[in-house]
């Protein structure tokens, strides 16, 4: 591969640059998981089926404090904004890859599966839990209360991403074995997956109408000089 490259004219290899750089940047820099994410229907609550990460579309109880949340399978939080606390700790929602930069995320575009942050929420009990969001599709509004994606409690069992969650924030005990899990359903499920192939095909499209125009506009700069 090297020896192909090497092989390449100077006009050639610039060619093939720019536009594998002009399709990255068509497939990656536009945040096509949140436009499939508003397009998603609401889901309502079915016992049989977890939703967590879904926009919710009734059924779902509102909790309001730990014992609430150990009732329920799937459940929605309403809370004021300033109750919600970002925490420096990247994890992928269907990958085992987390970090504490978010540089990570950025250079990470095409992770599948998304890469999700982890936030603290204070209840309206007062008591702090953690969350795993998928904050890239949502909207976060400046001031006042907004419903959060439908949740699920997830057990810790050891997971090292969450000992740099806790390692940032104070906790009671009672919150430092489980999270909540506001991300994976969704990402799991059609939208989310029918977007990747949408991207990966708009990659490959925009590689190729960008090689064909080069390729056209150098000729005809030739054909010019050499009239």
């Amino acid at each position: 591969m090297p020896l192909a490259f090497y092989r390449l004219g100077g006009k050639a290899l610039a060619c093939l640059v720019s536009s594998a750089f002009i399709a990255l940047i068509l497939a990656y820099i536009p945040n096509y998981q949140k436009w499939a994410y508003q397009h998603t229907i609401p889901v309502a609550y079915d016992k049989y089926n977890d939703h967590s990460g879904y926009p919710e579309g009734g059924g779902y109880t509102a909790v309001h404090s730990i014992e609430e949340i150990k009732q329920h399978d799937n459940f929605i939080i309403r809370i004021d904004v300033a109750d919600l606390e970002p925490v420096d700790v990247y994890e992928g929602i269907r990958s085992d890859g987390y970090s504490t930069k978010k540089l990570w995320r950025i250079l990470n575009p095409d992770e599948k599966g998304g890469i999700g942050r982890y936030f603290i929420a204070t209840l309206e009990s007062g008591e702090r839990v953690v969350l795993l969001l998928d904050d890239t599709v949502l909207d976060f509004p400046k001031t006042g209360t907004m419903t959060l994606p439908v949740g699920k409690e997830n057990k810790k069992y050891y997971r090292e991403v969450l000992d740099e969650v806790y390692a940032r924030v104070e906790l009671d005990e009672e919150s430092k074995y489980w999270y909540i899990n506001m991300a994976e359903a969704w990402r799991k499920g059609r939208e989310s997956k029918r977007m990747e192939e949408k991207q990966e095909s708009i990659k490959v499209a925009a590689f190729i109408i960008c090689m064909l125009l080069e390729v056209a506009v150098y000729r005809i700069v030739v054909g010019i000089r050499r009239k």
